[in-house]
């Protein structure tokens, strides 16, 4: 297949190469087929063709390959180095919250706290102290 589009591309291109000849023939003529007929140079010309045409289209692939295969890996470059800078920044809050917990545990240890007997004698004394001022109020609204 390839060498019948060769055979075409070299029947309708323009330029002249060497001393290459192309020459029809006919049924009846001394060939016995219709078809075209090349000397050795349109022959090699046509086999140098084919060859450096797939030669200059592995070198456009490789080419294409290899720029596609530069742009992912910038890609993952730069997604590597994200995923690094989020997890720096997840770690120094983390950091920071563990932090300040410890600081609020300490200050509040630091807190002087009330032995619970105070608060007992502390509710005695309201309880007290609420009982007498009814008992006067009382007292003086039932004497007026």
């Amino acid at each position: 297949m390839r060498f019948i589009a060769a055979v075409l591309f070299l029947l309708f291109s323009a330029s002249a190469h060497g001393d290459e000849k192309v020459a029809g023939v006919k049924t009846g003529d001394p060939a016995p087929f219709d078809g075209t007929c090349f000397n050795i140079e349109a022959s090699a010309r046509i086999i140098a063709d084919l060859e450096n045409s797939e030669a200059s289209c592995k070198i456009k692939i490789d080419k294409a390959l290899g720029i596609q295969a530069a742009e992912y890996d910038l890609k993952i470059a730069n997604l590597e180095a994200s995923l690094a800078r989020c997890d720096s920044l997840c770690t120094e809050r983390l950091d920071i919250y563990k932090n300040q917990s410890i600081y609020f545990q300490e200050q509040l240890k630091k807190q002087k706290q009330l032995h619970p007997a105070w608060g007992f004698v502390a509710g005695v004394v309201a309880g007290s102290l609420i009982t007498i001022g009814s008992t006067y109020a009382i007292v003086q609204i039932t004497q007026n």
